[in-house]
């Protein structure tokens, strides 16, 4: 059980560090949901932002939905 909460923190400090990275604020992660593609996730920081991610040629770009 432990091992399943060290990841999941270990995967929004990821996409959190993934959007930061592009030059977008995110001081929290409240939501991560993914996509019925196996290589995308939509994110909502802040209460606020969302963002959609996409896993592609081992890297990440980030969109801004709202």
């Amino acid at each position: 059980m432990q091992e399943a909460i060290a990841t999941e923190k270990m995967d929004i400090q990821k996409v959190q560090s993934e959007i930061r990275y592009v030059g977008y604020e995110c001081d929290s992660v409240n939501d991560v949901q993914p996509t019925p593609f196996a290589n995308e996730l939509i994110v909502t920081c802040d209460r606020t932002f969302k963002f959609r991610i996409k896993y592609e040629r081992g890297g990440a770009s980030v969109e801004v939905l709202s």
